[in-house]
């Protein structure tokens, strides 16, 4: 990692709670009335990230694709990235969760379709909004075992919510932009 590029970006320690500050990301004739608030909490256990997020909204998500695959972007979503890993062979990891379950998954150029290496389960909330939680695995991101505490790894979450698009990092050319994207630091506060 660059050090002087972490300097300008957000870093977060484990356990990280309540992370908001969300950007919204402008697509060309996509207007939104208000930028969408939502906030993550991750942490880690022995073998991976755990990742709750909260979608606050006004009105009931949509939460209709329940299967797997590119049909996901239907729904309001949330994807996550994190930068290559030591064995990821320079590709990022994208995963996604829709409102209604439907997952997706890919590296920055194809789907992959490791499903069942990783979990995520969504509750959508009938006055509004919805939230989800993911266990993603070290080793799905390219690491034998969980990183050293002080490895800083590029990590973004974001969001699609009635086609307004919203990331916790400042992407500049499209949410698959890790020289972007802020980092994780592994360990606890603590350490």
């Amino acid at each position: 990692v660059n050090l002087s590029a972490v300097s300008t970006k957000k870093v977060i320690a484990l356990p990280a709670e309540n992370i908001g500050d969300f950007i919204e990301f402008p697509i060309a004739n996509v207007k939104s009335d208000k930028k969408a608030e939502t906030y993550f909490s991750l942490k880690q256990t022995a073998a991976a990230f755990v990742l709750d997020v909260e979608c606050k909204g006004d009105r009931v998500a949509s939460a209709r694709q329940k299967q797997n695959g590119k049909s996901i972007w239907a729904d309001d979503l949330v994807e996550i990235f994190f930068a290559p890993g030591p064995q990821s062979v320079g590709l990022n990891s994208q995963l996604v969760v829709a409102a209604g379950g439907g997952r997706y998954m890919g590296n920055g150029i194809a789907e992959l379709n490791d499903y069942d290496k990783w979990k995520a389960t969504t509750k959508v909330n009938a006055a509004g909004g919805w939230s989800l939680s993911a266990e993603i695995p070290f080793k799905l991101l390219g690491y034998e075992k969980a990183p050293e505490a002080g490895e800083l790894l590029g990590f973004n979450v974001c969001r699609q919510e009635n086609k307004a698009l919203t990331s916790w990092s400042n992407v500049q050319s499209g949410f698959h932009d890790p020289d972007n994207f802020n980092f994780v630091l592994f360990g606890t506060k603590e350490a």
